[in-house]
């Protein structure tokens, strides 16, 4: 219940940040960032994920192969001192200062952007270390004005994370709109695949098996195809693709005032979207990579309007009410309230030997059962 209690609490304070000045906005971002930082940061044990990167960080023997980067940060640490749990700490605070330092400078709403990003994805800032820091270091590409220096920071985010090696085409979509209108009607062309629940992208990989067959990121697509997944269609992967198609809109309306942040987020909202209807037979890589879009859907439309005020809080109340929405679905997940929910902070649980050793219990038995997300249906 602690998610829901955050999400509640935090919820005034979101809807005035939106009316007040800047200098008063500023004020609730402060103290947004305070409590984030001990609920997200600080946490403790919860979710899956943690389990396979403290028993790696600790030499145990567990069925987890993380890049290079992610290898040589962990071993950095582990020789500094620190524990896992400090590192897990750091690298937390590390990226909500990036997520909070690009908002800030390129949202009229940051608070608002953060929320919503913050309650669409907590299992991301809570369990998904690895990608957290990629994500981290995708930001700071984007920001950078040298195109060697945006090469260099993605290929840190992909040794850290391969996934976000997928986003590097951004660099170039981005600055080229027959590109984007290519992969935009190329994206409403796999819906229309993923509602008739062809497999389009499997028989590919059966074509790639013989020349790819061992590479371990190849070996780690195939299973999570064939293994299981996919899934009917949902009322939130129409929206997604309403959202696009609007954006597509509102983007060529205005194409003629060229804005490159625009193009940027536009194209990182695009590319996600495609790859959700490209994976959508594996529902564990989609939603992962969806999680590299949704800052940019919530920052787009406040910053499309930031000079019509009206449009702007619209666009607001509507991303807030779609955060929302998208949470609501999340929190009533089965193993979301189990595996998520039971939380635990280091503040107060660092000490405590039985719930360790509680949480150590379930996570062996989940590893032993897991299985790709969707691989059920």
């Amino acid at each position: 219940m602690v998610y829901v209690y955050f999400i509640l609490l935090s919820l005034p304070f979101i809807l005035l940040s939106v009316c007040v000045n800047y200098k008063s906005s500023q004020v609730f971002f402060t103290i947004y960032s305070f409590f984030y930082v001990i609920l997200f940061c600080a946490s403790f044990r919860v979710g899956v994920d943690w389990y396979l990167y403290e028993s790696y960080f600790n030499g145990d023997v567990v069925k987890f192969y993380p890049e290079v980067g992610y290898k040589l940060i962990s071993h950095i640490y582990h020789s500094l001192g620190f524990n896992y749990w400090a590192m897990a700490f750091l690298v937390k605070l590390f990226t909500f200062f990036c997520i909070a330092k690009f908002a800030l400078k390129y949202s009229p709403l940051p608070t608002l952007v953060i929320f919503c990003f913050f309650i669409t994805a907590i299992q991301f800032h809570t369990d998904f270390l690895r990608q957290q820091l990629a994500f981290s270091l995708m930001l700071i590409a984007i920001t950078r004005n040298n195109n060697i220096k945006k090469f260099f920071y993605f290929t840190l985010a992909a040794a850290i994370h391969f996934s976000s090696i997928l986003f590097m085409p951004v660099l170039i979509i981005s600055k080229y709109r027959r590109i984007r209108d290519l992969l935009f009607f190329s994206t409403l062309i796999l819906f229309i695949f993923t509602v008739l629940n062809t497999t389009l992208l499997k028989e590919i990989i059966v074509l790639l098996n013989p020349m790819l067959s061992g590479v371990i990121y190849f070996e780690k697509i195939k299973f999570y195809f064939f293994f299981g997944g996919g899934g009917v269609i949902t009322a939130g992967h129409v929206f997604r693709l309403i959202v696009l198609i609007l954006f597509y809109f509102m983007h060529f309306l205005k194409r003629k005032s060229h804005c490159v942040f625009l193009d940027i987020c536009f194209s990182f909202v695009l590319m996600a979207v495609f790859y959700e209807n490209l994976l959508y037979s594996s529902e564990t890589l989609w939603t992962r990579l969806q999680s590299y879009g949704l800052l940019f859907m919530f920052i787009y439309p406040i910053r499309y309007f930031e000079k019509k005020m009206h449009y702007r809080n619209i666009a607001a109340l509507l991303s807030l009410f779609y955060a929302l929405y998208s949470s609501l679905g999340l929190l009533r997940e089965t193993d979301f309230y189990k595996y998520y929910d039971d939380y635990g902070n280091v503040i107060f649980y660092l000490s405590d030997s039985s719930y360790q050793s509680y949480k150590v219990s379930v996570l062996e038995e989940y590893w032993e059962q897991w299985q790709p997300r969707g691989a059920d249906k």
